[in-house]
C-alpha cells in the first residue's frame, strides 16, 4: 500500500490540475471478519487556490459525527484510522483565513479492503472563481475606509490604470482579482499636502496583505506604511515594480520574504520597522537605478531622498539581503539602525555616485562592504561605533580592530 501511495504522489507531482484530490486507499486486513479494520489514508492537496490559503484544516468523521482524524500539518503524509465496516464516513474541510471562513461536508461512503475512493472538490465549491472577466479601472483612487474598498472590490477589477492609495482598512480581500496597478500603489501613506504639515494615512488594523496574492505588476512605486503586518508573504507573485519600494513604520514586521521576486527598483527605502532583523527577502534585487530625488517644504528648504535609505530599523543586524546588487547606486543613507554591525551586504556594489551618509549606527564598526567603492564628493560618516575616513575606507582600516 505504501508503494501505491508513493507512486500516486510521484505522478501527481508532474501534473498541474485545478482541483485537489483526496485519495482514500484501503489496506488489506489479515482478518476480514474483524469488526474494524486499518485503513491507510493518503491526503493530497493539489489545488493552487487551496495551497495558497494561510489556514485550513480537515476532519474525517464517523456517522455519528465523531472525529476520526484531524490534521492540518503535512497533507502528503499518510495516516491510519480504524473504520467500522459497513458504516459511512464523512469529510469536512474547513477554510479559514483573513478572507474566508466556511466549511464543506461530503460523504465518502463505505470502505472495504484494497479499495480506492476519490473525491473532487472544485473551486466553485470553495467559492473561488477559476477565472473572471478582465476588467480595467481608469483613474485615481484614494480609499480611506473598509466600506469604500469593499464597494470597489465588488467590481472585480483586475487592472488599475492610475494610482491607488489605501488607508483605514483591516483587510484587502476585496482586491483578490487585482493583477496590475500601472501607477503608484500606496498601502498607507504619509505626505505633506500643504508643504508644511506631514499627514500619516495609516492601517493599524491591517495584519496581512491577504487579497494581493494575484498582484504581479506595479508600474509606479509601491509603499507599505503604518500597518500591523507581520510579513509580506501575499506579495510573493509580485515580479515587477517600476518605481520605488518603500517599507515604512510597520511595527510588527518580522520579514519581507514576499518580495523575493523583485530584481529592480528605482529607489529602496526601509525605515522604522522596529523588529525587522534582516533584508533577506530582497535577495534577488540587483538594481537600484534612480538619481537623488528632491522635495521642498513650505519654507523653501530643499530635501533629498537617496536611492537607498536604510533608517531607524532598531533590530536590523545586517544588510546581507542586498548582496546581489551589482550596479552603481546614486546615493546611500544608512542611519539610526541600533543593531547594525557591518555593511558586508554591499560588497558587490561597484560605485556610489553622488553621496554617502552613514550616521548614528551605534554598533556599526565594519564598513568593509564599501571598500571597493570609489571616492565621492559628499561623504558624511559620524556617530557610529567606528567612523572611517574615505582614505581608511579603501584600506584594511575599513573596520575597527
Amino acid at each position: 500500500m505504501e508503494n501505491k501511495c508513493n507512486i500516486f504522489l510521484q505522478k501527481m507531482e508532474r501534473i498541474i490540475i485545478i482541483v485537489f484530490i483526496l485519495l482514500f486507499a484501503g489496506c488489506k486486513n489479515d482478518n476480514d471478519e474483524a469488526v474494524s479494520q486499518e485503513i491507510e489514508l493518503c491526503v493530497i492537496f493539489k489545488n493552487e487556490s487551496i495551497i495558497k490559503l494561510s489556514n485550513f484544516q480537515f476532519k474525517i468523521l464517523d456517522i455519528e459525527g465523531n472525529t476520526l482524524l484531524l490534521d492540518r500539518t503535512d497533507f502528503d503524509e499518510k495516516k491510519s484510522l480504524k473504520l467500522v465496516k459497513q458504516q459511512p464516513v464523512f469529510l469536512e474541510l474547513y477554510i479559514k483565513d483573513d478572507c474566508r471562513d466556511f466549511s464543506i461536508k461530503r460523504e465518502l461512503g463505505l470502505f472495504v479492503s484494497n479499495q480506492t475512493k476519490e473525491i473532487v472538490i472544485s473551486n466553485d465549491d470553495l467559492g473561488i472563481k477559476d477565472s473572471v472577466e478582465e476588467k480595467v479601472y481608469e483613474g485615481y483612487l484614494n480609499i480611506s475606509n473598509q466600506e469604500e474598498l469593499d464597494a470597489f472590490g465588488l467590481q472585480n477589477y483586475s487592472k488599475i490604470v492610475g494610482d491607488i492609495t489605501i488607508s483605514g482598512v483591516n483587510n484587502l480581500c476585496s482586491l483578490k482579482y487585482l493583477k496590475e496597478v500601472t501607477g503608484f500603489f500606496g498601502i498607507g501613506e504619509h505626505s505633506s499636502p500643504d508643504g508644511n504639515v506631514v499627514y500619516a494615512y495609516r492601517n493599524p488594523d491591517l495584519h496581512t496583505l491577504s487579497g494581493l496574492e494575484n498582484l504581479s505588476t506595479v508600474g509606479g512605486s509601491l509603499q507599505v506604511y503604518f500597518s500591523s503586518c507581520i510579513n509580506l508573504n501575499e506579495l510573493s507573485n509580485l515580479t515587477s515594480i517600476g518605481g520605488g519600494l518603500s517599507i515604512y513604520s510597520n511595527e510588527l514586521l518580522t520579514n519581507i520574504d514576499g518580495l523575493s521576486k523583485i530584481e529592480k527598483v528605482a529607489r529602496l527605502e526601509i525605515m522604522s520597522n522596529n523588529v525587522l532583523p534582516d533584508l533577506n527577502g530582497l535577495s534577488n534585487l540587483e538594481t537600484i537605478y534612480s538619481d537623488i530625488s528632491t522635495w521642498t517644504n513650505g519654507q523653501g528648504d530643499i530635501y533629498e531622498s537617496p536611492s537607498l535609505m536604510i533608517f531607524a530599523n532598531a533590530s536590523l543586524k545586517n544588510v546581507d539581503g542586498l548582496a546581489k546588487i551589482k550596479f552603481p547606486i546614486n546615493s546611500l543613507r544608512i542611519g539610526k539602525n541600533d543593531s547594525l554591525s557591518n555593511l558586508n551586504g554591499l560588497l558587490n556594489v561597484p560605485e556610489i555616485q553622488a553621496r554617502i551618509l552613514i550616521r548614528e549606527n551605534t554598533l556599526l564598526t565594519d564598513f568593509c562592504g564599501l571598500k571597493g567603492v570609489p571616492k565621492v564628493d559628499r561623504y558624511y560618516v559620524g556617530g557610529n561605533g567606528y567612523n572611517p575616513t574615505q582614505e581608511q575606507l579603501a584600506t584594511d582600516e575599513c573596520k575597527e580592530d
